[in-house]
């Protein structure tokens, strides 16, 4: 529990700029569930991605692509 409290909470923006991508295909795949995420105050809030989650699939996405 300790370590969900101390994830850090990235905005499509700071995910962006880790993958070098737009923030709109960011939320696109938020949205799709390409990317994890989800949304704080429910249905209509603002979209966040969990840090270690993102790492998490950027490191299968580049296991992905050398296999």
């Amino acid at each position: 529990m300790q370590d969900i409290v101390n994830d850090r909470l990235l905005r499509a923006i700071d995910v962006a700029d880790l993958l070098g991508i737009s923030a709109n295909t960011v939320l696109d795949w938020g949205q799709s569930g390409k990317l994890p995420s989800f949304k704080l105050g429910g249905k209509n809030g603002a979209v966040r991605f969990r840090e270690s989650d993102v790492l998490a699939w950027l490191e299968t996405q580049r296991r992905q692509a050398v296999a």
